[in-house]
């Protein structure tokens, strides 16, 4: 397929697969610039199903802007007879990648990327739309250290009833997924917390909270509302960032951040208190210069808590004389 043209834009090079459909880099030949474009399976552009599927993600893409999220140019239309979505171009890595490669240590630099993971959720969850597939390959970092989020596919629309199965599967990534999805209940925005409560949970300890020896493992775990705590795989997670990936991971919804804001603002405030008061800038500095700026910020941790230290010892002296 790589060098045809698909309406006005040429296929140079496959970049992406998955089960739904085919990711290009093409050239927009009228406005001359690089673009991805998502080219949904042939034998599944003649299922009602799937053609719905991919029609909803490019609608709920297209209700977003936010430079935490992929931006949408053009749609094939629900009717034409091959289905693409043309999308900005990202050179960077997914989140998945760069996490195996560079660990996130001190975790506080876990929490840096799910500021700006959350802060583009809560915008989509304002404009009425839930993600409901958050995992690591749908989170890509540029060059330049800017997240986004992308692959909307089985989004849901906050304001409308509507459910989605395939051929009666479960839709989305298991070891993700929120338990009142995994029981066909109504999904909402804190499904979408518990999501992110995985990712920051598998940033900080490199291992996810529920894993099973097979599908239906996981998913038992899940429902059981069973893992590990993350302090003992990583011992220099504060009680904190703990608390926090907990509440995240709590069985019922209604125990959980009420949606991804509130997960923004808990995380900024626990990074405001370690001085750091824009978190993407940070993340984008750690970025290009892991090693660097891991050094860098391990020393600055340990200076502001050997002067809180001092500060506790001197007004303990004074209110012993």
């Amino acid at each position: 397929m790589e060098g045809r043209q698909i309406s006005r834009y040429r296929l140079l090079e496959q970049i992406g697969s998955g089960g739904m459909s085919v990711v290009y880099k093409g050239l927009d030949t009228a406005l001359e610039r690089e673009v991805a474009i998502k080219v949904l399976h042939p034998h599944l552009a003649v299922k009602e199903e799937s053609r719905r599927r991919f029609s909803r993600e490019a609608k709920a893409v297209a209700r977003l802007h936010h430079p935490n999220i992929l931006e949408i140019f053009d749609f094939s239309g629900d009717d034409a007879p091959e289905s693409f979505i043309v999308t900005e171009y990202i050179r960077g890595a997914t989140l998945r990648t760069f996490a195996e490669k560079q660990r996130f240590h001190p975790p506080e630099i876990a929490a840096m990327a799910l500021c700006e993971l959350s802060a583009a959720l809560e915008h989509a969850h304002l404009t009425g739309v839930i993600h409901r597939d958050l995992k690591p390959e749908n989170v890509m970092i540029r060059d330049d250290g800017v997240i986004k989020l992308m692959d909307f596919g089985i989004a849901k629309f906050i304001e409308r009833e509507e459910r989605m199965t395939m051929t009666g599967a479960l839709v989305g990534s298991p070891a993700h997924m929120a338990p009142e999805i995994i029981e066909g209940l109504e999904a909402g925005r804190e499904a979408d917390v518990f999501s992110l409560g995985t990712i920051l949970y598998w940033l900080c300890c490199g291992e996810l909270p529920f894993q099973g020896n097979n599908t239906t493992q996981t998913l038992k775990l899940i429902l059981e509302a069973r893992f590990p705590d993350p302090r003992l795989t990583c011992p220099s997670l504060s009680d904190e960032l703990s608390a926090v990936i907990a509440c995240c991971l709590a069985r019922e919804p209604k125990d959980r951040y009420s949606g991804a804001g509130e997960v923004r603002q808990v995380l900024s405030e626990l990074l405001l208190n370690l001085g750091v008061e824009r978190p993407g800038e940070e993340f984008a500095t750690f970025f290009a210069d892991p090693e660097g700026y891991r050094s860098r910020f391990t020393k600055s941790l340990v200076e502001r808590l050997l002067a809180e230290a001092e500060r506790c010892a001197s007004k303990a002296h004074r209110n012993h004389t």
